[in-house]
């Protein structure tokens, strides 16, 4: 991914960085160690949420605004808004991207493909990656039909049919949410120690508010 299987426009970057980035830290941690795997992870999140809240949040594909939140009252739906994360520079065109934006989304990117992974399963996405590089391979093979080559490209709308092929899950909304729409998540923990009940009561909160 990256080399034999490139992506279809500049917008689909984070597919074959995320992917690459994704199966390197497999080979990682089968030869490091999980502890080695894990304290990588999470350097490469605090990076991501320390330039997110710095700058603002990334968006990994900003070719497509995504689906607006279905409303409960009648009348028509509003249109998506355009895609507007407050950069001082252009995000549509990767000329005008800047280097240190272009690495902290490959390792937003590599986060996602990790989030993908525990949503459909790593056995799965394993499958929709093998059926991309048979499909690619078939198409490198076909000398005369060239409009199989575009097997060799990945996108993502093409990404996310193939995982509706492969598991039957369609994942439009988690590609949304973490694709198409920059930011991420952010909880408030706190604990109390019970004494009659001798236990640690845990709390987690996520406050519903518009935060980057």
């Amino acid at each position: 991914f990256g080399c034999f299987i490139s992506m279809q426009n500049w917008s689909d970057i984070w597919l074959p960085k995320g992917i690459a980035t994704y199966l390197t830290g497999l080979y990682a941690k089968k030869c490091f160690g999980n502890n080695a795997y894990r304290e990588w992870i999470h350097s490469e999140l605090q990076e991501v949420v320390k330039y997110e809240e710095q700058f603002g949040g990334i968006i990994m594909d900003p070719s497509q605004a995504p689906a607006p939140v279905p409303s409960v009252g009648p009348g028509p739906q509003p249109p998506p808004r355009p895609v507007d994360p407050g950069f001082y520079f252009p995000i549509k065109n990767l000329h005008t991207l800047s280097p240190r934006y272009i690495e902290v989304m490959r390792k937003k990117a590599h986060l996602v493909i990790r989030m993908l992974e525990h949503r459909i399963g790593y056995e799965l996405l394993l499958q929709v990656l093998n059926k991309q590089l048979s499909l690619a391979s078939n198409a490198a093979g076909q000398k005369q039909s060239a409009g199989l080559w575009s097997h060799m490209l990945i996108s993502t709308n093409v990404f996310t049919k193939a995982i509706f092929t492969v598991t039957g899950k369609d994942m439009a909304v988690f590609v949304d949410q973490w694709v198409r729409t920059g930011g991420h998540a952010k909880f408030h923990l706190s604990f109390v120690f019970n004494r009659k009940r001798n236990t640690v009561e845990l709390e987690i909160r996520q406050d519903a508010t518009q935060q980057r």
